[in-house]
């Protein structure tokens, strides 16, 4: 009597050993790619220097969009942003945290909170209070009163300084017009244009001298 043996070819054996391998890292990939939320998160964390409560917080997330718009509706919101041109609408205030994507941001008014540029071109139009940090090649504020304004390694600028303290880095530190506050550039690059202020002397005694 012949016992007969079914013959599994070696290709099947190694798809079979494959397609368990893969089927076994599933779940160890998925916990490995985190989240845009979780990567908001972590990129607030690391800003701050502490951990934070997500709880505590309205967690605005951008999208993979060319350009779009993130909005501001209270104190407290995290704001994350992953496109490219980001507008952020509404006021930066105490609490906030915004952190910009891989783009360009630009902020309407900050008054508070705080603000991480990306390596695009980072611009703030009114800037009252808070920390603004640039970390590209072209960081802005166009009109400041107050606040912090930390800028990138590239060309760092302030169009109109009133009050508030603007140190620069490594790169070109320029302020337009400086009627007052505080500003510390790079020794090499600083430029700092005075206001323009015409004085007149008048006497009784001769009128216009």
């Amino acid at each position: 009597m012949m016992l007969t043996h079914a013959f599994v070819p070696w290709r099947v054996i190694l798809a079979t050993v494959i397609a368990a391998l893969l089927i076994a890292a599933l779940p160890q990939a998925a916990e490995a790619a985190p989240t845009k939320r979780q990567r908001c998160i972590a990129a607030a964390e690391k800003a701050l220097g502490h951990d934070i409560r997500a709880s505590d917080h309205r967690i605005v997330l951008g999208t993979d969009k060319p350009e779009e718009r993130l909005w501001t509706s209270r104190a407290q919101d995290l704001i994350c942003g992953f496109g490219g041109t980001e507008h952020v609408k509404g006021t930066v205030r105490s609490g906030d945290i915004f952190i910009s994507g891989a783009g360009t941001s630009i902020v309407g008014r900050q008054e508070g909170g705080l603000i991480i540029g990306s390596n695009g071109d980072n611009l703030v139009n009114y800037m009252s209070g808070g920390r603004f940090y640039g970390h590209a090649a072209r960081d802005t504020v166009e009109d400041m009163h107050g606040g912090v304004f930390r800028g990138g390694p590239g060309l760092d600028r302030v169009g109109h300084l009133h009050a508030g303290r603007f140190a620069g880095s490594r790169g070109p530190d320029m302020v337009d017009t400086q009627y007052g506050g505080f500003f510390l550039g790079a020794v090499s690059y600083t430029h700092l244009t005075l206001p323009t202020i015409v004085r007149e002397c008048r006497s009784r005694w001769s009128p216009g001298h």
